[in-house]
C-alpha cells in the first residue's frame, strides 16, 4: 500500500496575512487623513489675513463654522473675517431675507481661529450651529431677541430686551447678562444656560435631558423638566413646576 504524505495548506494563513496588511494600510491612510471623513478637510496655511465684505442689510446672523463671531450693535453695518488665506477662500457670507449666514461646505483641521467681526444696527436673531462662539462686544437692545445654539457652541451676551427666546440643542452653553422682561428658554440635551445675571420679570423654561439652567425671575417662574436636568433660580418669583424624572428646582 502506498502512503501519501499530507502537505500543509498555507492558503488560509496567506489570506489572513493579506487582510492584515490591507487593514494596516487603510489604518495608516486614515490616520494621516488621506482617506476617511477628514480626507477633504483643509489644513491651515499659517498665513492669517483679513477681508471686509460688502453685503445687503441684515438683522440676524447664522454662524456655522468653528471660530468666534463678535457682535457689535451700531452703525455703520460692517462685516470682517479674519482667517488663514486658504480657509478664507472657502468661506461664504450671504444675506437672504435679512439674515446673514457665514458658512462653508468644507471641513477644517489644524487651523488657526476664525474670527468674524459683525456690526449691525438691529439685532433680532443669533444662531450658532457648530463649535463656534458668539460673543457680544456691546449691549444688545431689542424688542425681541432669539438665540439658538445647536452643537457644542456657546454664547456670551449682555442685553436689554423685552422678550428673549433661547433654544439650546446639544451640549452648547449660553452665558447671559442684563435685563429681559420675559425669558422663554428650551434646553434639549446636555446644554447649559447661565443667566443669574439676567434680570427678568418672568421666565419660562423647559428642559428635556440633562441640561442645567441658572435663572433669575422677580414675578413668575414656570419650570418643566423631563429628565435629569436641574434649574437653579434667584429672585422672589412665584414658582410653577412640573418635573418628570430626577431633575430638581432649587432656589439660591
Amino acid at each position: 500500500m502506498n502512503k501519501q504524505k499530507c502537505k500543509p495548506d498555507y492558503s488560509a494563513l496567506v489570506g489572513i496575512r493579506s487582510k492584515f496588511w490591507i487593514l494596516l494600510l487603510f489604518a495608516t491612510l486614515f490616520a494621516c487623513g488621506c482617506i476617511g471623513p477628514y480626507s477633504d478637510c483643509i489644513t491651515g496655511s499659517g498665513n492669517v489675513v483679513s477681508e471686509e465684505f460688502t453685503v445687503d442689510e441684515f438683522h440676524s446672523v447664522g454662524f456655522g463654522i468653528p471660530g468666534n463671531v463678535y457682535i457689535t450693535q451700531g452703525t455703520p453695518q460692517s462685516l470682517m473675517i479674519e482667517a488663514e488665506d486658504n480657509v478664507l477662500e472657502v468661506l461664504t457670507a450671504k444675506v437672504e431675507n435679512g439674515r446673514l449666514t457665514i458658512s462653508s461646505d468644507r471641513c477644517f483641521r489644524n487651523i488657526k481661529p476664525i474670527n468674524v467681526y459683525v456690526s449691525m444696527n438691529e439685532v433680532r436673531d443669533l444662531s450658532n450651529s457648530g463649535s463656534g462662539d458668539i460673543i457680544g462686544q456691546s449691549e444688545i437692545n431689542s424688542d425681541t431677541l432669539k438665540l439658538s445654539i445647536s452643537g457644542s457652541g456657546s454664547s456670551d451676551l449682555t442685553m436689554n430686551v423685552e422678550e428673549l427666546n433661547t433654544v439650546i440643542s446639544g451640549s452648547g452653553k449660553s452665558n447671559l447678562k442684563g435685563t429681559a422682561k420675559v425669558h422663554n428658554s428650551v434646553i434639549r440635551g446636555s446644554g447649559d444656560i447661565n443667566a443669574f445675571d439676567l434680570s427678568t420679570e418672568r421666565t419660562d423654561i423647559t428642559i428635556s435631558g440633562s441640561g442645567n439652567a441658572q435663572v433669575d425671575a422677580s414675578r413668575e417662574l414656570d419650570v418643566s423638566i423631563f429628565g435629569s436636568g436641574n434649574v437653579y433660580y434667584t429672585g422672589d418669583a412665584a414658582l410653577n413646576q412640573t418635573v418628570s424624572g430626577s431633575g430638581i428646582v432649587v432656589k439660591r
